[in-house]
């Protein structure tokens, strides 16, 4: 099961950051556009909760497409 991109075209893109459009297929078939933001080598949020405990996420992969 993989996504396929089957097409991206840059929106903006500086030597800092690049956000793109891709117009990519999921695994059942369902196509769709997705907004990438991709960046350097960057912490970009840092969040704290209650007991001072940090959250950090990176996302390495496509999110389902719902209706």
């Amino acid at each position: 099961m993989k996504w396929q991109v089957h097409q991206e075209r840059s929106a903006f893109r500086t030597p800092w950051v690049n956000i793109a459009f891709l117009d990519v297929e999921q695994p059942d078939g369902q196509r769709g556009e997705y907004h990438v933001v991709r960046l350097r080598d960057v912490a970009v949020t840092a969040l704290l909760d209650e007991s001072r405990r940090v959250l950090m996420l990176w996302r390495h992969r496509f999110v389902s497409l719902r209706s």
